[in-house]
């Protein structure tokens, strides 16, 4: 698939989902998750882990620090890093 239009699409369902959601809600955790892998695909590694560690933020706050969401993006960040 085309990495840079879904890059697109998932920045777009990131602004629509800060004002309809907040960014401190777990969807919004998801946009910047799907973002972060999406510049994963592309290489752009340095990106990916700048999205990812504002996932990881609100989901530790919107989820706890041992949920497995929670955890996946944590591991994901270890791995990169």
């Amino acid at each position: 698939g085309d990495v840079d239009a879904a890059l697109v699409e998932f920045r777009k369902a990131l602004a629509s989902r800060e004002v309809a959601l907040g960014r401190d809600h777990r969807d919004t955790a998801g946009s910047y998750s799907n973002i972060g892998l999406a510049l994963c695909g592309k290489g752009d590694f340095d990106a990916a882990l700048v999205e990812l560690r504002k996932c990881l933020a609100i989901q530790e706050v919107a989820l706890g620090k041992n949920h497995p969401d929670t955890v996946e993006i944590s591991k994901l960040i270890w791995i990169i890093n």
